[in-house]
């Protein structure tokens, strides 16, 4: 009888069992690092932030005068092609609500067509929809003087954008 195991191959067998055995461990080893460096790099996979994310953040997370301890989010905002701004003018500066709503488009936000708001506020106010208040804050860096509140009627866009008499541009 002929084969790949007669004659004196128990030894043979013995060394390819081996290095079968080494080949599994070998390529197990470099699957187990794999996903070890995709959960501990943000950028190449959905794993935990980095310590200087969180810094950061906490760091940014404190009012001026406050005295209480730094805060961390493990949320991010939404990227601005992802956020739907609508700005409604509620002053008498003819045209106030359009500019805003393209300097806001070139920011990369997704905007609605600017409008009117029937009631004068005094001052500014940016309201968001219920989850979005990070993406309130994020706008609000680049606009001065808003007051940030949860939007108290039936969200058209994600964040809404009231000029009052206190806007400046």
């Amino acid at each position: 009888m002929s084969g790949r195991h007669t004659g004196g191959g128990q030894r043979r067998f013995a060394k390819e069992l081996v290095t079968f055995g080494l080949k599994v461990l070998f390529w197990g080893a470099i699957a187990i690092g794999a996903l070890w460096l995709f959960q501990k790099v943000p950028s190449l996979g959905a794993g935990e932030e980095s310590a200087s994310t969180s810094t950061l953040q906490s760091s940014q997370a404190v009012a001026p005068d406050s005295t209480v301890a730094p805060t961390t989010t493990t949320e991010q905002a939404l990227p601005p092609s992802e956020v739907t701004v609508l700005v409604l003018n509620s002053t008498n500066t003819s045209g106030l609500a359009g500019r805003l709503t393209d300097e806001i488009a070139g920011l990369g936000y997704d905007t609605l067509e600017a409008d009117n708001y029937a009631t004068p506020l005094a001052d500014s106010v940016l309201w968001y929809a219920a989850g979005y208040d990070d993406e309130a804050e994020e706008l609000a860096r680049v606009l001065p003087d808003m007051d940030i509140q949860p939007n108290p009627e039936a969200p058209l866009a994600n964040l809404v954008v009231v000029l009052g008499a206190s806007y400046t541009e």
